[in-house]
């Protein structure tokens, strides 16, 4: 192996995981990523470091990860929510392998066990479409929300940030936004 090789190849395993993570940030504003993807894997990453005792991205292996998998269940984490940190990790991950920072440590999600929701019955939807009796501005808020949330299917961000100059009212449109 030629000397130049060999300072790439050590320059690599020298970088810690605090460059490596701003190197992807860097690569995701590059793509475009919206801003709500990019705090989602500063949220996500920031936890990470802070959880797992490495330096380099190279020390990252598969039993560092069950580790941090195990200790997320020890303090009552529910699977879901420790799958939302293992998605975001994962592409990160991807980039690392991709840049060849580390190799493949196959990191899947948790098995999670399937919760069957129970539908509204007819007479909770009758209860929930009903229109406010009272002029109280807060019951009519919050009953426009509900068959907003019933007629489109939206989710609450979604909800909480439309303006009135996206609503048309003529053609009794909505205009949605990220």
């Amino acid at each position: 192996m030629s000397r130049r090789k060999i300072k790439q190849v050590d320059a690599i395993r020298q970088k810690t995981l605090e460059t490596v993570i701003e190197e992807f940030l860097r690569h995701c504003r590059l793509k475009n990523l919206s801003p709500r993807t990019l705090e989602y894997y500063e949220e996500d990453l920031s936890y990470f470091q802070r959880s797992v005792p490495v330096e380099s991205v190279r020390e990252v292996t598969r039993e560092v990860m069950e580790d941090f998998i195990d200790h997320e269940m020890q303090k009552g984490n529910r699977i879901t929510a420790i799958n939302t940190r293992l998605r975001g990790l994962r592409v990160f991950f991807r980039f690392c392998q991709e840049r060849e920072y580390m190799g493949d440590i196959g990191l899947k999600l948790l098995k999670e066990d399937e919760t069957i929701k129970e539908p509204y019955t007819d007479a909770e939807l009758q209860r929930l479409l009903k229109q406010p009796e009272s002029d109280k501005w807060t019951e009519w808020r919050n009953w426009a929300a509900v068959n907003t949330f019933l007629a489109t299917g939206i989710r609450a961000n979604t909800l909480v940030n439309i303006r009135i100059c996206d609503v048309d009212f003529e053609h009794e449109i909505i205009i949605l936004k990220k």
